[in-house]
């Protein structure tokens, strides 16, 4: 009985580069593009929906698109075989992609609903132990009769107080994730 080994040609050193630097550009470059666009997305009303909706958009999207790219990314066996690492690495970095891209296309589109003062009710700064370099500063301001969260900057959060007015605006989107932002 004959075995059938599965044969792959050799790819050139110019293919192994051009693949691996595709693959580590699309994963990190991803990552940093999601890291960016956290901050924005601290004041959407629905931010787990909008995570959501990218996840499901980079899953039907990427799975199918790079099993057709399989042919260009399969350096050898070993890869051949397992080749839905490469899926998952090319559906990470397209959730990162559609993160930053849906949020610009939402921020763009968007148009505010209603700009108006409202009192701060209270401030809060969290500090994750294990990280350092990971403050967070949320105002809590009334807005007609209904408590709302704002993330904000340091400068921000140092120089507002209690009991004082601040300028909040309510931002409508064509999208549908609206937001909402200190002004």
């Amino acid at each position: 009985m004959k075995s059938t080994r599965l044969k792959i040609k050799p790819p050139s050193l110019l293919k192994k580069v051009v693949v691996v630097l595709c693959l580590f550009g699309l994963f990190f470059g991803s990552l940093l593009l999601f890291i960016i666009n956290l901050y924005d997305l601290q004041n959407y009303y629905s931010p787990y929906i909008f995570f959501f909706i990218c996840l499901l958009l980079a899953i039907i999207v990427g799975i199918p698109f790079f099993k057709y790219l399989k042919p260009f990314f399969v350096l050898n066996t070993k890869m051949f075989l397992n080749y839905e690492v490469v899926i998952l690495i090319g559906v990470i970095g397209l959730f990162g992609l559609f993160v930053h891209t849906i949020n610009l296309l939402n921020k763009k589109t968007a148009s505010i609903k209603v700009c108006d003062d409202a009192r701060v009710e209270s401030l809060y700064h969290y500090v994750k132990k294990k990280q350092k370099d990971f403050d967070r500063y949320y105002l809590f301001v009334n807005i007609d009769g209904a408590s709302e969260r704002i993330q904000c900057s340091f400068r921000n959060w140092d120089t507002i107080h209690i009991g004082m007015k601040v300028r909040v605006c309510k931002y409508k989107s064509k999208l549908g994730f609206d937001y909402i932002e200190l002004k």
